[in-house]
């Protein structure tokens, strides 16, 4: 199984020990960050999907897994 870990998205920034709280209620991140965001829940999700497949279809769950690598 390949993990994919990109730092800028699973760790935040902190100040004094508290996430960016603000910034989370009004959305003040860059775009580039939300795109790296989705990029990442989209690849979780085919790996989820590769997951619950791999015992009943291993082939379906071998091509979501090359998806997931590909994107």
């Amino acid at each position: 199984m390949q993990a994919t870990v990109i730092p800028a998205v699973t760790s935040k920034p902190q100040i004094w020990g508290f996430t960016h709280w603000l910034s989370d209620l009004f959305g003040l991140r860059a775009p580039a960050l939300s795109d790296q965001e989705r990029r990442l829940d989209s690849i979780r999700a085919l790996q989820h999907m590769a997951r619950d497949l791999d015992a009943t279809q291993p082939n379906l769950a071998a091509e979501l897994r090359s998806f997931a690598a590909r994107s």
